[in-house]
C-alpha cells in the first residue's frame, strides 16, 4: 500500500453531483461490493477531458468512491465531508470529523449502502454514519487501531482493517457497536494487511476475506503470510497460513485479494505476492475451503500495482508492466516498461481498463481486447502518484481520479460536457 503524504491537514470526504441514475451498483473500493475492480459502468473510450475540479483543490490520498446520481466521495486530509451540487465547485454541506491527520489514513473514499441514504467514512481512528443528503452524523465508533482501507459493508455489518496492527474490526451498522475484532497475525508481529473483501453468494452465505503478512520479532523480514475467511458473525470459517522460515521467500502481499470464479464455476480468492530475488506470483486459493488451488508467475514486478476481473473473467494484473491474464496465467497481451509503474486498476464494463502510471504522472486507459491504449489524462504534477488505489466510473462515461499532490478531478469524453457542468 502507498503511504505518500506528510501533510498536516485532516480527511475529507467530497461529494459531486453530476447526473442520471443507474441500475448499476456503485459502491466501493474495487468497483463492487466484493472489490474485485470490475464495475458494470461504461468509461469513455476517446476524446476525454478533465471535466471538473472544485475551485480549491483538496489533497486526495485514496480512490473515490461514486453514487448512481453522480455523487463523489473522496477522502482528504481536512478531517471533514463536504458535498457538492451537480457541477458546483462549492460545497452545500460539511461534515467535520474527530480527531488528528495520520500518514496511514486515507486509502480509500467511504463506502455507501446500498439504499445510497448512508455514507461510512473513516477518518483518523473513527468509523461515521453520516446521511448523505444532510450530512448530520448518526453514530461514530473509535477504534483500536487506524483503519487503512474503506469500510466493507455487507447486511447490517461495517468491516473496516487496520494494516499496521493486522486488524479487522466488525462494527453493527445501524448503531456502531463494535461486534467483534481479529488480529490476522497470530503470535508474531504484524508486516501489513489487505482491505477485507467479501466472496460471491448472498449475504447470510458470503464469506469476508482478509489477508496479511507477518515478519520477525525485532526484523522486517517477511516470514509468513496467512489468508483467513470470517462469516459474517465474526466466525473464523478457515484459515490459511505459510511460514517461509527458515529463509523469508514472501516479501510482502500485493494490493488486496479478489474473488473470482473458476472456468469449473468454483468460487477462488486470488492474492498476489511480491517475492524476494525470485518472480512474483499469483495464488489461488478455495474460496469454500482455503486451500491453495494453483499459482502462476507474473513476468514483471507487481509492486505498486493490483489486480482486476474483466467480465470474461480473466484478470487485469499491473505494477511494473500490465497484461490480461487467463486463470491459467497464459499471457492474452503484456505491457512492460521500465520506466513506468502501473496503479491498482478497474476495469469498466465496455472492456476498458484504468489505472495511473505515475513514474509519469497521467491516468490511462487501454483496450482490454488487444493492449492498445485508448487515451491519457495528465495530472497537475510529473511525479504525481496516480489512482494509486484505482478510480471510479461514474454514470455518463465519468471517471473519477485522484493523485498526490492535490490533484483530484473528473474525466469524461467532450461530448457530454452540456451534461456534466
Amino acid at each position: 500500500m502507498n503511504e505518500r503524504t506528510n501533510l498536516l491537514l485532516p480527511l475529507l470526504c467530497l461529494a459531486l453531483s453530476v447526473a442520471l441514475p443507474s441500475a448499476t451498483r456503485w459502491q466501493t473500493l474495487g468497483g463492487t461490493p466484493q472489490r474485485n475492480g470490475f464495475t458494470e459502468a461504461s468509461a469513455p473510450t476517446q476524446d476525454v477531458y478533465k471535466a471538473w475540479q472544485p475551485s480549491k483543490v483538496p489533497y486526495v490520498q485514496g480512490q473515490p468512491t461514486i453514487s448512481s446520481t453522480g455523487e463523489i466521495y473522496v477522502t482528504t486530509n481536512s478531517m471533514a465531508c463536504v458535498k457538492y451540487s451537480r457541477g458546483s465547485t462549492e460545497p452545500m454541506w460539511s461534515f467535520a470529523g474527530q480527531g488528528n491527520f495520520n500518514n496511514y489514513q486515507g486509502i480509500s473514499g467511504p463506502t455507501i449502502s446500498d439504499n445510497e441514504l448512508t455514507i461510512y467514512p473513516v477518518l483518523g481512528y473513527y468509523a461515521y454514519s453520516v446521511d448523505s443528503q444532510t450530512g448530520t452524523q448518526s453514530w461514530a465508533t473509535r477504534l483500536p487501531a487506524i483503519p487503512l482501507s474503506g469500510p466493507l459493508i455487507v447486511s447490517n455489518l461495517v468491516v473496516v482493517g487496520a494494516p499496521t496492527t493486522c486488524a479487522l474490526f466488525g462494527l453493527d451498522s445501524r448503531t456502531g457497536e463494535q461486534l467483534w475484532t481479529h488480529y490476522l497475525n497470530g503470535r508474531f508481529p504484524c508486516q501489513s494487511a489487505s482491505p477485507p473483501i467479501l466472496t460471491g453468494g448472498k449475504d447470510n452465505d458470503q464469506l469476508i476475506i482478509a489477508s496479511a503478512t507477518f515478519k520477525e520479532v525485532g526484523s522486517r523480514n517477511t516470514v509468513g503470510y496467512t489468508v483467513v475467511a470470517f462469516n459474517l458473525s465474526g466466525g473464523v470459517v478457515w484459515n490459511t497460513t505459510v511460514m517461509n522460515n527458515p529463509s523469508p521467500a514472501v516479501n510482502n502481499i500485493v494490493s488486496w485479494p479478489i474473488f473470482t470464479t473458476d472456468h469449473a464455476g468454483k468460487g477462488i480468492v486470488l492474492q498476489g505476492f511480491d517475492m524476494k530475488s525470485v518472480r512474483d506470483v499469483v495464488i489461488a486459493f478455495d474460496a469454500a475451503t482455503g486451500q491453495p488451488q494453483f499459482q502462476f508467475s507474473v513476468p514483471f514486478q507487481l509492486f505498486s500495482g493490483g489486480m482486476a476481473i474483466d467480465n470474461m473473467g480473466r484478470l487485469l494484473i499491473t505494477g511494473f508492466g500490465a497484461g490480461l491474464f487467463h486463470l491459467n496465467g497464459s499471457q492474452i497481451w503484456m505491457k512492460k516498461d521500465g520506466n513506468s509503474a502501473y496503479s491498482v486498476p478497474v476495469v469498466a464494463g465496455n472492456d476498458v481498463g484504468l489505472f495511473g502510471d505515475s513514474y509519469n504522472g497521467i491516468l490511462r486507459a487501454v483496450n482490454l481486447t488487444n493492449g492498445t491504449w485508448l487515451w491519457y489524462i495528465p495530472s497537475k504534477y510529473v511525479d504525481n502518484a496516480v489512482a494509486s488505489n484505482g478510480v471510479a466510473v461514474g454514470p455518463q462515461q465519468t471517471v473519477a481520479f485522484s493523485a498526490t499532490n492535490t490533484d483530484f478531478a473528473v474525466v469524461a469524453p467532450r461530448s457530454l460536457a452540456i451534461a456534466i457542468n
